[in-house]
C-alpha cells in the first residue's frame, strides 16, 4: 500500500469522508484489511482475460425482484441520536461544494 505515514493519512481522509471516528485500533484494522482488499484485486487484476467474453453478472439467471412490502419506520429520535452532526433534527452534513 504505502508508508506508515501515507496510510495514516488517507485512513483519517476516510473516516473524514464517511464522518465516522475510529480507534487507533479500529484505524490500524481498517489499514491491514484495506491492504488485503487492495491485493486482491491487485491479483484480479493481473489475470489475463483475453479472449473471454464480458458479462454482466456472474451468472445467467435473470434477476428476481422481490415484491415491496410496507415496515413501521425507523423512531426519528433514535436515528437523529446516532448522527455525528445535527441542527434542528435533521442531519447536517459537511458542505461538498466549495464557493
Amino acid at each position: 500500500m504505502a508508508d506508515s505515514a501515507e496510510k495514516e493519512k488517507l485512513i483519517e481522509h476516510l473516516c473524514k469522508l464517511s464522518a465516522i471516528r475510529l480507534s487507533s485500533e479500529e484505524k490500524q484494522k481498517l489499514a491491514s484489511e484495506l491492504e488485503r482488499i487492495i491485493g486482491y484485486v491487485q491479483r484480479i487484476q493481473s489475470i489475463n482475460t483475453e479472449g473471454v467474453n464480458p458479462t454482466r453478472g456472474g451468472t445467467e439467471t435473470p434477476l428476481e425482484l422481490r415484491e415491496d412490502k410496507p415496515k413501521e419506520p425507523l423512531n426519528r429520535e433514535d436515528v437523529i441520536t446516532t448522527a455525528p452532526d445535527t441542527f434542528c433534527d435533521l442531519f447536517r452534513t459537511p458542505p461538498i461544494l466549495e464557493e
